[in-house]
């Protein structure tokens, strides 16, 4: 698949904060605003992280959705000990942390003018990659 053909399946102007692919979509942004919770997903009662970053609501559902655990004390860690930091095309900054394991792993954690939007744990560099293209980032940057 090329660029243009992945371009192509992008949908920019429904949503202003992120590029909606879509087929499935592992952010699963409904509204990153974080006013509603229209999915009925687990809703975190936690609004700050330990350090004092402000969760959106979609941040409190989609956190708990990807695996971080209350009080999110790994946000704070991605961010604080990022190895590569980035800006999507919309303004976000895109925190990347790659893991203490042994495989190739990586935590990201997206914030907005709003506060945290969301994060994703564990995922591979190629899911990193389509997460860069989908979203208008660059993965790699020379930070």
């Amino acid at each position: 698949m090329n660029d243009q053909s992945k371009a192509s399946n992008l949908d920019t102007d429904k949503f202003p904060q992120f590029a909606v692919n879509r087929g499935a979509d592992p952010f699963n942004v409904t509204n990153h605003e974080g006013s509603e919770n229209p999915d009925n997903h687990e809703l975190s009662q936690v609004t700050t992280t330990p350090k004092g970053q402000r969760l959106t609501t979609h941040a409190r559902e989609s956190l708990l959705r990807h695996g971080f655990s209350q009080p999110f004390d790994l946000v704070d860690d991605i961010i604080e000990n990022y190895t590569r930091k980035t800006t999507q095309k919309d303004g976000a900054t895109v925190y990347i942390q790659r893991t203490r394991s042994r495989r190739r792993l990586y935590n990201i954690v997206i914030v907005g003018d709003a506060g945290i939007v969301t994060g994703l744990r564990n995922i591979r560099p190629q899911e990193l990659e389509r997460l860069g293209l989908r979203y208008g980032f660059n993965p790699n940057p020379a930070n």
